[in-house]
C-alpha cells in the first residue's frame, strides 16, 4: 500500500469511532460464527468399502492356498507338515515357513 492510499484510507475512517469500528469487526465475527459453514456436507467414504472388499477378498485368496498346500505336500510325500498348511489360511506365510522349518528339522 503506497503513502497515498493509506492517507487516503485513514482519512476515511477518522469520522468512525474506535468503539463502532470495534462492535461491527465484532458483530461480524459472532454473524460468521453463527452462521455455520454453507452448504458443507459430510462425504461417504467410499474407500472404507473398498478396503473392507479387498480385504474379504485378500482373505479368501488365502484360505484357497490351503488345499493346493496339502496337495503339494501330499505329492512330495511330507505328510507330517499337512498341519503347517493351516498357517496359510489366516495369510502368515511367515508362519507357514516357520512352521515347515521345525517340521523338517524333526
Amino acid at each position: 500500500m503506497t503513502h497515498s492510499a493509506f492517507d487516503a484510507f485513514t482519512r476515511r475512517t477518522a469520522g468512525i469511532s474506535r468503539r463502532r469500528s470495534l462492535m461491527t469487526l465484532g458483530g461480524a465475527g459472532l454473524a460468521a460464527a453463527l452462521g455455520g459453514p454453507l452448504g458443507t456436507e459430510a462425504k461417504k467414504n467410499k474407500n472404507k468399502n473398498a478396503k473392507k472388499k479387498a480385504k474379504k477378498q485378500a482373505k479368501k485368496k488365502c484360505q484357497q492356498q490351503v488345499p493346493q498346500c496339502e496337495t503339494a505336500l501330499a505329492q512330495a510325500q511330507a505328510l507330517d507338515g499337512f498341519y503347517c498348511c493351516q498357517f496359510l489360511s489366516t495369510c502368515d506365510a511367515a508362519g507357514f515357513i516357520q512352521c515347515l522349518a521345525n517340521v523338517s528339522t524333526n
